[in-house]
């Protein structure tokens, strides 16, 4: 069993990250620390495996907190911003889980440190998400996968649209759509991704949710017929 320490100072990805970590049969969470300078005192006295780092984090960044360890547990990083990547791994880091990540992502994650470590892996449960977390004007927004209907790129950002209202988040559409469960949702455009069954009917060059009319793009045409005419309600 491997200890996990979390160290976030954001209470939303930190109830994503634990209930992960709950479907993980060997790993286990041990504890939360809300920043770095509390991170440190657990660890001077306390044993961790894995440490789940974010990078902003007040008093000390998650990369400054891994660069001042000497004996550090393997580590990886959990961030919004792509831009870190590329220090985070001059630093050794073992993985960098660009937010808003899937449970799918984790798992890419658990399985390479399986093959690492020369061990299969267990056998895992196949649930899905129930939510994701999107960052909307400095605030992180909790939104239930159920509830989505279509997402839309608009520039840097993408528009999501949920049957509570819209949520527009600086980000990319393929960013969003590998947090999102596949078998759930389908890219129809290079500019749209719809909720399977939110898709009130279609035709071979639209699909229509409520009163929004979407386009369907030429080189997804033949899988949004295959996927839509296996929808089962």
């Amino acid at each position: 069993m491997k200890n996990c320490v979390i160290i976030e100072d954001e209470q939303p990805a930190i109830e994503l990250l634990s209930s992960y970590l709950e479907k993980v049969p060997d790993w286990q969470l041990v504890q939360v620390c809300r920043n770095a300078i509390e991170a440190a005192e657990y660890l001077r006295s306390h044993s961790a495996d894995i440490l789940f780092v974010d990078i902003e984090m007040p008093m000390l960044s998650g990369i400054e907190f891994n660069q001042s360890l000497t004996d550090p547990p393997l580590c990886i990083i959990t961030s919004a911003h792509v831009e870190y990547g590329v220090k985070a791994y001059d630093l050794n880091v073992f993985d960098y889980l660009l937010k808003p990540y899937s449970f799918a992502r984790l798992l890419q994650t658990y399985n390479k440190l399986n093959e690492k470590e020369d061990r299969p892996a267990e056998t895992l449960p196949s649930s899905v998400d129930t939510y994701i977390i999107l960052k909307e004007k400095g605030q992180n927004k909790r939104v239930n996968i159920e509830d989505i209907l279509f997402a839309e790129s608009q520039r840097s950002y993408v528009v999501l649209t949920t049957v509570q209202g819209v949520i527009r988040s600086k980000m990319t559409l393929n960013s969003l759509e590998s947090s999102l469960p596949s078998e759930m949702f389908i890219r129809v455009h290079r500019s749209f991704i719809v909720a399977l069954k939110k898709v009130d009917s279609f035709n071979q060059n639209k699909v229509q949710i409520g009163e929004k009319s979407l386009p369907i793009g030429r080189l997804y045409k033949k899988d949004v017929r295959s996927r839509l005419d296996g929808v089962k309600d």
